[in-house]
This record gives structure tokens, C-alpha cells and sequence, in this order.
């Protein structure tokens, strides 16, 4: 990982440097427009698996591996949802800025750390 500080000039000054905030970083992955999809195929998927395994339809005694399977795998859009959640702090770890009187620094990235002048 690179550090910010290492591109900036020596005859740069540097006005302010931090992160951003983490509430906010964090819940701006947590409020995104995939939440209503995730949270209402959340709702249908389990709602079906409970009425599956409840004691009215005793399914979970002939198919219950392979309806515990379809459903996990049906729950894609709910995992990734999560997954993305997850990696936003990670990318938070690696998001930093640096304004100097010459330019604003900015470096971030999931899985690699790139940086912007």
C-alpha cells in the first residue's frame, strides 16, 4: 500500500488530511437502492421456506437438503447485498484524503489501492 503523503511534493503545504466519516460511509452502502429488492425477496424467500418446513407440510424430512440448497442459492440477490455491505469496510480502510494548496489527494479501492490527484 502506498502511502498518500509519498506523492505529495516537498514544496506542497497540506491544508487538511483525514478519512471519511465511517457512520456515514458505512450506512451509505447499507442505504443504497438495491435494500427494498434485498429486503422484499428476503421476506418472500423465508416466509416460503417457513411455510415449507413448517409441521402443516413435513417437507423437511424427504426434500429438506435440497430446499435448504435451492433457497440459498435463490438468496443471491440478499448475499450479494450483504457481500457489499461487508467490502465497504474494507474500502473504508484504504479511503483517505489529503488537501494541499495545490491539489486534492485521494486514494481507496476494495481489493486495490489506487490513488486520484
Amino acid at each position: 500500500m502506498v502511502d498518500l503523503k509519498s506523492i505529495i511534493s516537498s514544496n506542497e503545504k497540506i491544508i487538511w488530511e483525514g478519512k471519511p466519516n465511517f457512520t456515514c460511509f458505512i450506512l451509505e452502502s447499507v442505504f443504497n437502492p438495491l435494500l427494498p429488492f434485498a429486503l422484499i425477496w428476503a421476506i418472500v424467500d423465508f416466509g416460503v421456506m417457513g411455510l415449507g418446513f413448517s409441521s402443516d407440510f413435513n417437507m423437511i424430512e424427504e426434500l429438506g437438503a435440497v430446499i435448504l440448497g435451492f433457497f440459498a442459492l435463490h438468496l443471491m440477490p440478499v448475499w450479494i447485498y450483504l457481500g457489499g455491505i461487508i467490502l465497504s469496510v474494507r474500502r473504508y480502510k484504504n479511503t483517505s484524503y489529503i488537501i494541499t494548496d495545490v491539489g486534492v489527494y485521494i486514494s481507496g479501492g476494495t481489493f486495490s489501492y489506487s490513488y486520484q490527484m
